[in-house]
Parts: structure tokens; sequence; C-alpha cells
């Protein structure tokens, strides 16, 4: 292995140095650590540590890094983050722009940068007393924000894959541009975040991230009060906790099979060995000793005693505010990869890594039967799109129908979210307290701080969480939440509830129908192809004149599209008289039965096709009985098409005409009605 030489390190800059080193890690190993980070190796290709972090800093030397590299030649490496700088992570060109802003406003300049896959990472060493926390985000929620890689994280160095550097022409961790305490508000600050004076860590020892050393005894005392049969996010993040507290171990493990043990839902040893290997491949983002003491405060434990001091003196932050992303992780593999991530990932294919083999378990566990939602048209964990115009009553059923669902035992009311964006407040005000009887959760923009782009976020948030089984999301109405008539925002907009109804969720989505509708006066779906494409379910709502005095609406959900077993038609009737609350609107929906639907569908149809029959009656009544002169001279008396012309003589043969075939097939027809009939008709 060609190292390089004292002199060589000494004398030119670390760039020169890592650009002489090509693909030899050994050597880019022994030149970082001159530099003065603290290196440690990586599996080929899988960001992930090759290597017990405590036993690998034990003795580390120059001759430790060489033999080692001798041994694992295509090992990687990574530098482990330490009190003496901070790198910035930009992960996209919004993210990169904002660094750059920053250092202009404060007069410096990253004499560091490594180029990524999907951005920069620039360094800075930390002016004296300067301390701060690792910050990561998700760049598909928040593209423009920066992750701060700080102390106990670990980043990735060039030569490995994907790694650049384009800016180095230093030779030491000491030649890094300096940056304080108010740089670093302004990154805080940028990424929604206003620590100002509260930057400083607390003391060592008092840590936000990494390895909170934890005894055995400890985590078992920790373990005692919470419930083994959490939901399967929560008992996830437990193990993930303790993997990460154990460095992996067989006790770790041990650890998490007896407290599983414990539950109803336990698996057996062997499904606990196999998630726990799964940790060590990266499910997720590293869950460290604070959420495990978090869940233990929740669930009743005296945390302060357990741990030996004030509670004071740890800090304690739920696990969404301080778990540390593995680095150059943010983004799914799949977005990964068409941003040109390295496919190649050690597997035999690039298919090999996203394989379901020996998953079917874990799948299992988001099973949904075949429950409906809303009463023969919405499954739980199904998209469902209803669209109508406005004033057909949308709202109005699909709330009579959840109500009907929860009423039965269907579904959970806790885990219903309507998302009202299209009410004044008014109708806010009268929904909510509507809602608010039966347990559903109403959310609306511009209350207790949600913004009207959050609601998609929200949901990635969960589907990225893996909580979404049971969860029925309404959003109301489409419009509000998306460009429907612009292809691309509809495409993606629909790829998100795709991913959240993929892990279990539900989705009802209300939508308009085209101002015109079609040739038989049925309303058409609005907007792009694309949201009605990628549901599991659409119905058109449709209004009915339903003979009662103006005093009742009839709607009829009509299938355009489905994925299971919802009823091709289903019918409702609610009062429309004058002076009633919208609570007594509600309560007069009713469901009518199949007889009665297929009455008033007879009715609809008689009503469309009436100016055609008037016209065959008169005409037969004329002595015009063959069919091909019944179907001209109709059509040119009620502009209506040949086509339609036949379609209403075979409906209503045998009702209100009857035919005989002659010669050569000529159908002849006559009317079944009294003489009267026929003489009305002559005049």
């Amino acid at each position: 292995m060609a190292y390089l030489d004292q002199h060589l390190s000494m004398h030119n800059s670390i760039k020169e140095v890592i650009k002489r080193c090509g693909s030899d890690y050994g050597a880019a190993a022994h030149g970082w650590t001159l530099f003065g980070f603290t290196v440690t190796p990586l599996v080929p290709r899988k960001k992930i540590p090759a290597v017990k972090r405590e036993p690998w800093l034990q003795s580390l030397a120059l001759t430790k890094i060489h033999n080692y590299w001798q041994a694992h030649p295509d090992h990687e490496i990574a530098a482990i983050v330490d009190e003496q700088f901070i790198v910035l992570d930009a992960d996209t060109d919004e993210a990169v722009e904002a660094v750059i802003q920053i250092e202009e406003k404060f007069g410096v300049r990253s004499n560091l940068v490594v180029r990524t896959t999907k951005g920069q990472h620039r360094y800075y060493k930390l002016a004296k007393g300067t301390r701060c926390r690792t910050q990561s985000h998700s760049t598909l929620d928040h593209p423009e924000r920066i992750d701060i890689k700080a102390e106990h994280s670990t980043i990735v160095l060039p030569p490995s894959t994907g790694k650049l550097i384009v800016r180095g022409d230093i030779q030491s961790i000491e030649d890094l541009v300096e940056v304080g305490p108010n740089f670093i508000a302004a990154v805080y600050r940028h990424n929604g975040v206003d620590l100002s004076s509260e930057l400083e860590l607390k003391q060592d020892g008092h840590r936000s991230s990494g390895h909170g050393g934890l005894s055995v005894e400890q985590m078992r005392q920790l373990l005692a009060p919470i419930d083994p049969d959490q939901s399967y996010d929560d008992w996830t993040r437990i193990g993930m906790a303790l993997y990460n507290e154990t460095d992996g171990s067989d006790g770790g493990l041990d650890l998490f099979d007896k407290w599983s043990s414990g539950g109803k839902k336990y698996g057996g040893r062997s499904e606990i060995e196999y998630k726990w290997r799964s940790y060590y491949r990266g499910v997720g983002q590293p869950v460290t000793a604070g959420t495990l003491i978090y869940m233990a405060r929740e669930s009743g434990a005296d945390v302060s005693k357990i741990l030996g001091y004030g509670e004071a003196e740890f800090e304690v932050i739920p696990d969404q505010e301080h778990q540390e992303k593995p680095p150059d992780d943010s983004l799914p593999q799949s977005e990964s990869i068409s941003k040109g991530a390295p496919k190649d990932d050690g597997y035999p294919t690039p298919l090999h890594k996203f394989s379901l083999r020996g998953m079917s378990g874990e799948l299992e566990k988001n099973r949904v039967g075949e429950v409906y939602v809303l009463l023969g048209i919405a499954l739980l964990a199904q998209l469902t799109v209803l669209f109508g115009s406005p004033n057909v009553g949308k709202t109005l059923l699909v709330l009579w129908l959840l109500k009907e669902a929860i009423k039965a035992g269907r579904v959970d009311p806790d885990k219903i979210f309507y998302i009202n964006e299209d009410d004044n407040l008014n109708g806010l005000i009268t929904k909510n307290g509507l809602v608010e009887k039966h347990g559903i959760h109403m959310l609306s923009s511009g209350y207790l701080g949600l913004k009207r782009g959050d609601t998609l976020k929200l949901i990635q948030q969960m589907a990225a969480d893996g909580n979404c089984t049971g969860v029925v999301i309404i959003l109301d109405t489409a419009k509000k939440f998306v460009d429907v008539m612009d292809k691309r925002s509809s495409s993606i907009f629909s790829t998100r509830l795709r991913q959240f109804v993929k892990k279990g969720g539900t989705v009802i989505v209300l939508a308009h129908t085209n101002k015109r509708p079609d040739k038989n006066g049925q309303g058409i779906p609005g907007g792009t192809s694309d949201l009605l494409d990628d549901a599991d379910a659409g119905y058109v709502l449709n209004v009915i004149d339903d003979d009662q005095d103006g005093k009742r609406k009839v709607v009829q959900f009509a299938e355009v599209k489905s994925r299971g077993g919802q009823d091709h038609c289903t019918t409702f009737q609610y009062s429309t008289a004058k002076g009633i609350t919208y609570e007594q609107r509600l309560c007069s929906v009713e469901r009518l039965t199949d007889e009665r639907q297929k009455a008033i569908e007879d009715d609809r149809i008689r009503q469309q096709d009436q100016s055609a029959i008037d016209a065959v009656m008169r005409l037969i009544a004329k002595d015009v009985t063959t069919k091909m002169d019944l179907v001209k001279h109709t059509s040119t008396e009620t502009n209506l098409s040949h086509a339609k012309i036949k379609e209403v003589i075979e409906r209503y043969v045998g009702e209100l005409w009857q035919f005989r075939t002659e010669a050569r097939g000529k159908q002849v027809f006559s009317l079944i009605t009294p003489s009267i009939t026929k003489l009305e008709y002559k005049r």
C-alpha cells in the first residue's frame, strides 16, 4: 500500500494529498489523520460503521490505521466530529445557497468544501467556547434547510463514494475558517429554530445524541415500566435506542428480547434477532438513549432515581428532536438513486437491495382487512376520491358516513382527521362542533400554527415514520391542497398520498367535477387524470331530481374506478327545507334501498328520454312505423343522435310500443296505448 510520507503530508494541501491518494483509502485515512481528523472505517458504499466506536478509539494511532486498511483496503472513511469543528451539510441547491448567504453575512468563506452526490459539505472551526447540537432534516419536507454535523456525529470523507474535495488549500484542521455563536445562531434561525443565547450545550456528559453512558442495569430499570405491547413504531424505536446504546451487542439483544417477551405481540427470539440485525443495516435514523429515557418517564418511571442524578443534569429530548441522520442519507433510496447516487451497494444486482424477501412478517403487521370507512364506498388503507359539483353535499354526506362508521365500530374516531380548507369561519365552527361530538379531529390552516402547505408534509412524515395504520385523513377540497390543473403538481400530490396508503393509512379526497357535465348530464372528474389514476376508488356525485316538492335532494354516488368490492352505485337523500340547521340537515340523511334507488334512477332516465319518447309516439300515431324511419325523423325533430334514438326505441319496447317483424327482417312498430292516445298524438 502506497502510504504518504511525512514530507508530502506536511507540505501539501489536504486537497492535493487526497487527490494523489486516488482510490487508496488507507493512504487517504493516513492523510486525514495527519490533517487532524479522527478517522473511522465504513462498510464499502453502505455508510455504516465497520467497527464499534469505543474499541476503535482506544489507542488509535497511525500504526493501527495502517494495519486496519491493509486488512480492509476497500473500506471507506469517515471522520468523527469533535468539539473542534462542525460541518454544514447542504443536500439541495437551495440549502447550498442558504449557507453561502449566511457566510457572506458574517464575512467568512469555508476553505474546506466537499462535493457530495446531492450537494456540499462545508467545514468550519469552532471559536473557543462555541458548541452546538447536531440537527438533521428531511430534504423532502424542508429542501431549504441545512443539516448540522456537530459533536459525536459522523461525516463521510473523500475519496469515499460520491465525495470529492472542491476547495481545500489548507494543511491542518487549525487552518479551517473560524465561526462563532452568532454564525451558528444564524444557521439555526434559518432552520426555524431561534436558540440565540442558548446555543452552548451543557457541559460534557449532558448529551443530546449519541451514547448516553447507561449501564445494563439502568436500561433494564428504564424498560421495566414501558409496556412491550407498544405500537410497532414505538417498539422499534426502543429497539433502536438499545442497539445504539449497546453498540449492537448480544447483551443489548438479550435486553430487547426479554423486555419484548413480556408482551402479547411477542413473536419469538428469531423475530427479535431479525429486527436487531436490521438496525445494523441502517433502518430508520439513529435513535439514542434520550428516547429510552423519555419513553420511560412518560410511562411513569422515576428517571432521576434510576440515573442517579437530577433530570436537569441530563438533557432528554423526544425522538424526533434529537435523531442524528446517517451521513448523506436524507433522501429515500429511490430519490437518491435518481440523483446519481451509486447503485452498486455490494449486492449482486442493484435490485437485491430493495427486495422484500424475508419481510412478509413485517408487512403483515400493517395488513388491513376489508373495512369500510364510508359504507359501500371507501375502504381502509385505500385512496378514494369523491368528485362533485359545489353544493352537491359532499361534506354533509361524508360526515354522515363517518358518523355511521363510528357508530358501527368499524373505525376509531381518534384516528380520523378531517382537514377542512373549504369553509368560512361560520362553517368551520358548525362542522367542528358536530365532529367533536363523535370524537373526530378537525384541522384547518391558520389555527394552532398549521399552515396551508403543512398538511402534505405531515402526511409524508407519518409515512416515513410508519405511523399510518388505522389513520383516516379527509382532504376537503383537493384544489386547496394542490393545483389540480397542473399535471406535475397533481402527480407529486398523488404520489405522496400513495406512500401514506401503502403504509396502511387511508385518504379520502373531496374534489370538484368539471363545470360542464357529459352528454347524459353526469358529472366529469375535474383536473388532470393523475389523482384518479393513482386512486384505489373514485366516485362522481350526481344530483337526481326526486319529485318531493323541492324539499329533499337525492344524490347518487356513481363509481368510476374501484380496486375492491365497493358498490357500483349508491344513493342518499337529505332535507333541503328552508330554515333547518346544518345539524338537522345532517340528521336527515338517509341511504336509499336498492328498490328506491332503482325507481329514482328509472325516473331520471325517463325524464332524459321524454323528448324522444314523445317524438316516437307522435310519429307512430302518424303511421311512421319502420325503425329506420322512426330513427331518422325523431333525430330531425329532437336533434338527438341516431344512436340515442335507437337506444330509446329499444328501451321501451313492450312498455310503450311493440313491433312485428315482416319480410326481410323489417320491424314495424305500433303503440301499446288506448286508441284515444293515438288520436291525441295525431292531432
